[in-house]
């Protein structure tokens, strides 16, 4: 998830921080715990 702050970013700003985010390779290594409690969360509400 990426949130930009609109009031603060000009177009061309918030467009380079896009284009920076969707062309750097994902590394899951740093985030990989994170990401595996948050999708416990999802399995386990979804069994409710």
């Amino acid at each position: 998830m990426l949130v930009l702050a609109a009031k603060i970013l000009s177009l061309r700003e918030a467009e380079a921080i896009v284009e920076t985010w969707l062309t750097t390779p994902f590394n899951d290594g740093v985030h990989a715990r994170r990401l595996e409690q948050i999708a416990a969360l999802e399995r386990e509400s979804v069994r409710h």
